[in-house]
Order: C-alpha cells, then structure tokens, then sequence
C-alpha cells in the first residue's frame, strides 16, 4: 500500500506514482502518523485577511506622515502621531479579542480594561480634558457590567463562570470610578456616581439571591 501526500488517498499495489495526479507516493510503512490531528492557529486559517488589514494599517501610517509632512499644520502640528496611536489601538484590541476568543466573558473584561486605559491615555496626550475620567470610564464600566448580565442569560453560561466575571466587573465597575470621585479627578460626578451605585446594586443581588451558590463558588475557590 502506496499513499499520495497530494490527494490523500492510499493506493493498493506497489505504484511509485499516484493514478491521479502523477506525483510521487510513499509507502505507507515509511510515512509518519501525527499523533494529534493538525489544527492551524487564527492567523493561518485568515492569514490573507491578516495580511490585508496589516498593509491596511502600514499603508494608512505613511499616507498619513506623507500627507503631515507635505501639508504640516500649525493648529494641529503633528497629527500623525494620533493616526499611528489609533491604529496601535487598533490592534491592541484585535489582539486582545483573538487570544481571548474562547471565553467570551473573559474576553469582555479584557477589553473594557484596555479601553478604559486607552481612553486615560489619549485624553492625557491630548491634553487632559478630563473627558476620559468624567464619561469615558465609568461608561465603559457601566457597559461592560450591563452586557455580562445580558451574555450570561443569553449564553446559558454557568452559574459559577457567572459569578466569578460577574464579581470582577462589579469590583471594577465600582473601585476604579470610587477611586477617582475620593481623589476629586472626575470634573462631571454623575457618571461615575451611577456606575458605582449600579454595581453596588449588583453586588447586593447576588449576596442577597445568589448567597448559597456564591459562598460555594467562593469555598471551592479559596479551598476551606
């Protein structure tokens, strides 16, 4: 028995080349057997599309550097620098969202991190305007918090997975935003204020609804 590596088909009978194609066989005895099947990565399975978006984003990087230093601006001065940082923002997402594909919640959480880091960066590049801290921030908290409770019904996610993202959202939605409103950042109250009496909300509705499943999850986390 003969194998063709092209058509992937055995042949019986001692053929040197395969009748369908014409390429040279081996025998089955000298061909290497994986283990595990072959599972090509993201990046081979859409390397075209990958490849694509990044000459996408080199070929918009120097349009713009060209276009700056063709045409400079004196009101604007280098607006350049913010094409690059949006696109680096851009992959930093698309990154971020690849490596946490299998688990949507995680993924979530994630971003909503990046974002909200994102967003403090480039308001204080810009100038500090307070923008990010005012509404940025807690509006990104306040989202993320809104969209697990959803995907966590929607999904049929256990109630373990829940509880364990669910928390996480919940201590963030309401340290980051308490943190700045006690050391006088935010400039606009009210946002930060509605996200965190929101999470303290949620947080009271699964110590009050959900006590027996969260202090199992909290015993088989913790281990006493």
């Amino acid at each position: 028995m003969n194998y063709c590596e092209h058509c992937q088909v055995t042949i019986s009978g001692n053929r040197s080349r395969c009748p369908l194609c014409q390429a040279p066989t081996t025998t089955l005895d000298e061909r290497d057997d994986e283990v595990f099947p072959y599972v090509p990565t993201i990046y081979q399975k859409y390397h075209l599309f990958f490849r694509g978006l990044i000459f996408a984003s080199v070929a918009i990087a120097v349009a713009a550097i060209v276009a700056n230093l063709l045409f400079p601006s004196e009101r604007y001065g280098s607006w350049s620098i913010f094409v690059l940082a949006g696109i680096g923002c851009l992959w930093a997402v698309l990154l971020i969202a690849i490596r946490k594909r299998n688990n949507i919640m995680k993924n979530l959480l994630y971003q909503a991190l990046l974002l909200a880091l994102l967003t403090v960066l480039w308001d204080r590049l810009t100038g500090w305007h307070y923008w990010s801290i005012d509404f940025a921030v807690p509006i990104i908290m306040l989202v993320t918090l809104c969209i697990m409770i959803i995907l966590s019904k929607v999904l049929s996610y256990t109630l373990a997975s829940q509880l364990v993202y669910l928390l996480i959202s919940i201590g963030f939605g309401a340290v980051i935003p308490l943190g700045l409103v006690l050391f006088g950042q935010p400039q606009v109250l009210w946002p930060s204020v509605i996200t965190i009496a929101f999470s303290l909300l949620m947080l009271a509705a699964i110590l009050i609804f959900l006590d027996k499943p969260f202090k199992r999850e909290l015993k088989r986390r913790l281990h006493f």
